[in-house]
Protein backbone atom coordinates (compact mmCIF):
# COMPACT_ATOMS: atom_id res chain seq x y z
CA UNK A 1 0.00 0.00 0.00
CA UNK A 2 1.75 3.24 -0.60
CA UNK A 3 -0.12 6.15 0.75
CA UNK A 4 0.79 9.75 -0.82
CA UNK A 5 0.43 12.96 2.31
CA UNK A 6 0.44 16.53 1.83
CA UNK A 7 0.29 19.40 4.59
CA UNK A 8 2.15 20.97 6.87
CA UNK A 9 5.23 20.18 9.41
CA UNK A 10 4.40 21.81 12.62
CA UNK A 11 6.66 23.19 15.63
CA UNK A 12 4.21 21.69 18.82
CA UNK A 13 4.81 23.13 22.45
CA UNK A 14 2.04 20.90 24.54
CA UNK A 15 0.70 22.03 27.83
CA UNK A 16 -0.81 19.55 30.47
CA UNK A 17 -0.52 18.93 33.79
CA UNK A 18 1.58 21.91 34.61
CA UNK A 19 4.43 20.81 32.36
CA UNK A 20 4.97 21.78 28.66
CA UNK A 21 7.51 20.16 26.24
CA UNK A 22 8.01 20.46 22.24
CA UNK A 23 7.89 18.15 19.45
CA UNK A 24 7.03 17.85 15.99
CA UNK A 25 3.56 18.20 14.90
CA UNK A 26 1.25 18.18 12.19
CA UNK A 27 -0.80 16.05 10.55
CA UNK A 28 1.68 14.58 8.09
CA UNK A 29 3.95 13.63 11.74
CA UNK A 30 1.07 11.85 13.17
CA UNK A 31 -0.45 9.70 10.40
CA UNK A 32 2.42 9.19 8.47
CA UNK A 33 3.94 8.31 11.73
CA UNK A 34 0.86 5.64 12.43
CA UNK A 35 0.33 4.59 8.87
CA UNK A 36 4.32 3.32 8.62
CA UNK A 37 3.81 1.46 11.81
CA UNK A 38 0.87 -0.47 10.64
CA UNK A 39 2.49 -1.29 7.42
CA UNK A 40 2.27 0.97 4.66
CA UNK A 41 4.53 2.85 2.30
CA UNK A 42 4.42 6.54 3.03
CA UNK A 43 5.54 9.45 0.92
CA UNK A 44 5.11 12.85 2.81
CA UNK A 45 5.11 16.15 0.95
CA UNK A 46 5.56 18.79 3.66
CA UNK A 47 5.71 22.27 3.96
CA UNK A 48 8.79 23.51 6.65
CA UNK A 49 11.63 26.11 6.80
CA UNK A 50 14.94 24.60 5.75
CA UNK A 51 16.18 25.77 9.11
CA UNK A 52 13.80 23.07 10.67
CA UNK A 53 15.15 20.19 8.93
CA UNK A 54 15.51 18.26 12.49
CA UNK A 55 11.74 18.23 13.10
CA UNK A 56 11.80 15.47 10.27
CA UNK A 57 13.90 13.01 12.63
CA UNK A 58 10.98 12.29 14.58
CA UNK A 59 9.39 10.74 11.14
CA UNK A 60 9.35 7.15 11.12
CA UNK A 61 13.04 6.43 9.77
CA UNK A 62 11.83 4.75 6.60
CA UNK A 63 9.38 7.74 6.10
CA UNK A 64 10.02 8.79 2.23
CA UNK A 65 9.95 12.95 2.74
CA UNK A 66 9.77 15.93 -0.19
CA UNK A 67 10.11 18.78 1.70
CA UNK A 68 8.88 21.68 0.20
CA UNK A 69 10.65 24.46 1.67
CA UNK A 70 9.37 27.29 3.07
CA UNK A 71 10.68 31.02 4.97
CA UNK A 72 8.76 29.82 7.97
CA UNK A 73 7.50 26.94 9.73
CA UNK A 74 4.21 27.47 11.26
CA UNK A 75 3.90 26.53 15.28
CA UNK A 76 1.38 25.32 17.35
CA UNK A 77 0.89 25.55 21.24
CA UNK A 78 -1.50 22.71 21.99
CA UNK A 79 -2.62 23.74 25.91
CA UNK A 80 -4.98 21.23 27.81
CA UNK A 81 -6.85 23.07 31.00
CA UNK A 82 -8.20 19.88 32.46
CA UNK A 83 -5.79 16.41 32.45
CA UNK A 84 -8.68 14.11 32.74
CA UNK A 85 -10.72 15.41 30.04
CA UNK A 86 -8.57 15.46 26.47
CA UNK A 87 -11.27 16.69 24.60
CA UNK A 88 -10.80 19.99 26.29
CA UNK A 89 -8.25 22.18 24.16
CA UNK A 90 -7.34 25.50 23.31
CA UNK A 91 -4.89 26.51 20.92
CA UNK A 92 -2.33 29.32 20.22
CA UNK A 93 -0.72 29.60 16.85
CA UNK A 94 1.79 31.22 14.50
CA UNK A 95 0.56 30.89 10.57
CA UNK A 96 2.91 31.57 7.86
CA UNK A 97 1.44 31.35 4.16
CA UNK A 98 2.82 28.07 3.41
CA UNK A 99 0.60 26.83 0.58
CA UNK A 100 1.07 23.27 -1.39
CA UNK A 101 0.25 24.24 -5.05
CA UNK A 102 0.21 21.78 -8.43
CA UNK A 103 3.49 22.58 -9.36
CA UNK A 104 5.25 21.53 -6.01
CA UNK A 105 3.93 18.41 -6.69
CA UNK A 106 5.62 17.51 -10.66
CA UNK A 107 8.26 15.52 -9.21
CA UNK A 108 5.69 12.54 -7.56
CA UNK A 109 4.20 10.06 -9.53
CA UNK A 110 1.01 10.34 -8.16
CA UNK A 111 -0.42 7.54 -10.37
CA UNK A 112 1.79 5.17 -8.09
CA UNK A 113 0.25 5.63 -5.04
CA UNK A 114 -3.32 4.11 -3.53
CA UNK A 115 -4.54 7.46 -1.80
CA UNK A 116 -3.76 10.76 -1.45
CA UNK A 117 -4.43 12.57 2.33
CA UNK A 118 -5.26 16.21 2.19
CA UNK A 119 -4.21 17.26 5.29
CA UNK A 120 -4.18 21.25 5.86
CA UNK A 121 -3.61 22.96 8.63
CA UNK A 122 -5.29 26.34 7.86
CA UNK A 123 -7.37 27.44 5.03
CA UNK A 124 -4.25 28.30 2.70
CA UNK A 125 -2.36 25.19 3.33
CA UNK A 126 -3.85 23.17 0.50
CA UNK A 127 -6.22 24.81 -1.92
CA UNK A 128 -8.65 24.33 -4.29
CA UNK A 129 -6.39 24.25 -7.02
CA UNK A 130 -4.41 21.47 -5.64
CA UNK A 131 -7.03 19.03 -4.59
CA UNK A 132 -8.55 19.49 -8.16
CA UNK A 133 -5.02 18.60 -9.69
CA UNK A 134 -5.25 15.57 -7.53
CA UNK A 135 -8.31 14.18 -8.41
CA UNK A 136 -7.35 14.45 -11.14
CA UNK A 137 -5.14 11.30 -10.99
CA UNK A 138 -8.75 9.46 -10.29
CA UNK A 139 -7.01 7.85 -7.04
CA UNK A 140 -9.05 8.07 -3.47
CA UNK A 141 -8.90 11.79 -1.70
CA UNK A 142 -9.23 11.38 1.96
CA UNK A 143 -9.39 15.08 4.02
CA UNK A 144 -8.70 16.09 7.47
CA UNK A 145 -11.15 19.21 7.23
CA UNK A 146 -9.62 20.70 10.47
CA UNK A 147 -7.45 23.58 8.81
CA UNK A 148 -10.08 24.58 6.55
CA UNK A 149 -11.72 25.94 9.52
CA UNK A 150 -8.79 26.95 11.56
CA UNK A 151 -8.33 31.01 11.98
CA UNK A 152 -6.16 33.20 13.85
CA UNK A 153 -7.93 36.22 16.33
CA UNK A 154 -5.35 37.56 18.45
CA UNK A 155 -2.83 34.41 18.10
CA UNK A 156 -5.54 32.01 19.30
CA UNK A 157 -7.10 29.67 17.01
CA UNK A 158 -10.88 30.24 16.51
CA UNK A 159 -13.19 27.58 14.22
CA UNK A 160 -15.16 29.37 11.50
CA UNK A 161 -17.00 28.21 8.13
CA UNK A 162 -15.60 26.44 5.51
CA UNK A 163 -16.78 28.61 3.29
CA UNK A 164 -15.91 27.25 -0.07
CA UNK A 165 -16.32 23.60 1.29
CA UNK A 166 -18.75 22.78 -1.76
CA UNK A 167 -16.64 23.44 -4.32
CA UNK A 168 -14.07 21.02 -2.67
CA UNK A 169 -17.06 18.25 -1.64
CA UNK A 170 -16.94 16.85 -5.28
CA UNK A 171 -13.40 15.49 -4.97
CA UNK A 172 -13.48 14.03 -1.70
CA UNK A 173 -13.90 10.45 -0.99
CA UNK A 174 -13.54 10.51 2.60
CA UNK A 175 -13.98 13.28 5.01
CA UNK A 176 -13.04 13.49 8.64
CA UNK A 177 -13.94 16.04 10.99
CA UNK A 178 -15.03 16.04 15.09
CA UNK A 179 -18.57 16.74 15.80
CA UNK A 180 -18.28 20.49 16.21
CA UNK A 181 -16.07 20.50 13.62
CA UNK A 182 -19.18 18.87 11.34
CA UNK A 183 -21.55 21.55 12.85
CA UNK A 184 -19.22 24.29 11.93
CA UNK A 185 -19.25 23.31 8.27
CA UNK A 186 -23.16 23.61 8.23
CA UNK A 187 -23.47 26.70 10.24
CA UNK A 188 -25.67 24.24 12.39
CA UNK A 189 -24.27 24.14 16.19
CA UNK A 190 -27.21 23.38 17.63
CA UNK A 191 -28.08 20.37 14.96
CA UNK A 192 -28.25 16.47 15.95
CA UNK A 193 -25.42 14.88 14.92
CA UNK A 194 -26.82 12.03 12.93
CA UNK A 195 -28.27 15.12 10.88
CA UNK A 196 -25.45 16.95 10.32
CA UNK A 197 -23.30 13.93 9.20
CA UNK A 198 -26.31 12.75 6.81
CA UNK A 199 -26.24 16.54 5.50
CA UNK A 200 -22.71 16.01 4.92
CA UNK A 201 -22.67 13.13 2.92
CA UNK A 202 -25.47 14.35 0.95
CA UNK A 203 -22.95 16.73 -0.86
CA UNK A 204 -21.75 13.47 -2.85
CA UNK A 205 -18.70 12.39 0.17
CA UNK A 206 -18.26 8.27 -0.56
CA UNK A 207 -18.19 8.29 3.58
CA UNK A 208 -18.31 11.08 6.53
CA UNK A 209 -16.24 10.25 9.92
CA UNK A 210 -17.62 12.41 12.74
CA UNK A 211 -15.12 11.60 15.85
CA UNK A 212 -16.74 12.47 19.51
CA UNK A 213 -13.39 12.12 21.57
CA UNK A 214 -14.51 9.89 24.63
CA UNK A 215 -17.93 9.34 23.05
CA UNK A 216 -16.97 7.49 20.08
CA UNK A 217 -17.64 8.14 16.26
CA UNK A 218 -20.54 8.59 13.86
CA UNK A 219 -19.63 7.55 10.19
CA UNK A 220 -22.22 8.02 7.37
CA UNK A 221 -21.36 5.76 3.94
CA UNK A 222 -23.90 4.84 1.32
CA UNK A 223 -26.30 6.55 3.63
CA UNK A 224 -26.19 4.42 6.19
CA UNK A 225 -25.05 5.56 9.76
CA UNK A 226 -22.57 3.17 12.02
CA UNK A 227 -22.33 4.08 16.05
CA UNK A 228 -18.98 3.58 16.79
CA UNK A 229 -17.81 3.05 20.49
CA UNK A 230 -14.74 4.20 21.98
CA UNK A 231 -12.21 2.49 24.54
CA UNK A 232 -11.30 3.67 27.57
CA UNK A 233 -7.40 3.99 27.62
CA UNK A 234 -5.27 2.70 30.58
CA UNK A 235 -4.07 6.60 30.62
CA UNK A 236 -4.59 10.12 29.60
CA UNK A 237 -0.92 11.39 28.79
CA UNK A 238 -0.77 12.90 25.34
CA UNK A 239 -4.46 13.86 23.17
CA UNK A 240 -2.76 15.59 20.61
CA UNK A 241 -3.06 13.49 17.03
CA UNK A 242 -5.54 11.38 18.42
CA UNK A 243 -8.15 12.62 15.50
CA UNK A 244 -5.09 12.06 13.06
CA UNK A 245 -4.35 8.79 14.38
CA UNK A 246 -8.01 7.84 13.88
CA UNK A 247 -7.93 8.81 10.30
CA UNK A 248 -4.93 7.13 9.12
CA UNK A 249 -5.92 3.48 10.93
CA UNK A 250 -9.28 3.80 9.82
CA UNK A 251 -8.31 4.31 6.33
CA UNK A 252 -5.60 2.29 6.53
CA UNK A 253 -8.22 -0.53 7.04
CA UNK A 254 -11.12 0.37 4.60
CA UNK A 255 -7.84 0.60 1.80
CA UNK A 256 -7.79 -3.08 2.89
CA UNK A 257 -10.76 -4.14 2.53
CA UNK A 258 -12.74 -4.19 5.82
CA UNK A 259 -16.16 -3.00 6.45
CA UNK A 260 -16.94 0.36 7.91
CA UNK A 261 -17.48 -1.13 11.81
CA UNK A 262 -14.60 -2.85 11.59
CA UNK A 263 -12.43 0.05 10.29
CA UNK A 264 -13.89 1.71 12.99
CA UNK A 265 -13.30 -0.40 15.63
CA UNK A 266 -9.82 -0.56 14.57
CA UNK A 267 -9.67 3.16 14.34
CA UNK A 268 -11.01 3.70 17.84
CA UNK A 269 -8.48 1.30 19.67
CA UNK A 270 -5.10 2.53 17.96
CA UNK A 271 -6.36 6.25 18.66
CA UNK A 272 -6.65 5.11 22.75
CA UNK A 273 -3.48 2.97 22.29
CA UNK A 274 -1.77 6.83 21.02
CA UNK A 275 -3.55 8.62 23.91
CA UNK A 276 -1.94 6.50 26.37
CA UNK A 277 1.75 7.98 25.53
CA UNK A 278 3.63 11.10 24.58
CA UNK A 279 4.24 11.57 20.52
CA UNK A 280 2.99 9.57 17.78
CA UNK A 281 1.93 5.98 17.23
CA UNK A 282 4.34 3.48 18.17
CA UNK A 283 2.40 0.32 18.59
CA UNK A 284 1.87 -2.26 15.22
CA UNK A 285 -0.90 -4.01 13.64
CA UNK A 286 -0.67 -7.10 15.72
CA UNK A 287 -1.18 -5.09 18.85
CA UNK A 288 -4.21 -2.99 17.92
CA UNK A 289 -5.54 -6.18 16.87
CA UNK A 290 -4.82 -7.67 20.34
CA UNK A 291 -5.98 -4.75 22.56
CA UNK A 292 -9.50 -4.12 20.36
CA UNK A 293 -10.27 -8.23 20.90
CA UNK A 294 -9.47 -7.73 24.61
CA UNK A 295 -10.95 -4.50 25.17
CA UNK A 296 -14.18 -5.92 23.01
CA UNK A 297 -14.37 -9.01 25.06
CA UNK A 298 -13.77 -7.41 28.63
CA UNK A 299 -16.54 -4.56 27.10
CA UNK A 300 -14.33 -1.40 27.78
CA UNK A 301 -15.63 0.41 26.20
CA UNK A 302 -16.32 4.78 27.09
CA UNK A 303 -20.12 6.43 26.57
CA UNK A 304 -20.96 6.44 23.01
CA UNK A 305 -22.25 9.27 20.26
Amino acid sequence: MNLLLLGPVTKDTIRKDGTAYKNTGGATYYQSTALMNLGANVTVAATLATEDRSLLNKFHPDTVIVPIWTEQTMEFENIYPDPLNPNLRTQRANIPYNPVLPKHLQTLDIHGFDAVYILPLCPDDIPLETVRYIASFRKPVFIGAQGYLRHLHEEKVVLYPWLDFQEFAPYINMLFVDDTEARCILEAPDAELPDVALRLASTGINEVIVTCGDRGALIVSDSRQYIIPAFAPAAITDPTGLGDTYMAAYTFQRLRGFEVSSAGKFAATTATMKLEYKGAFRGNYEEVEERMLSAMLGGSTARRV
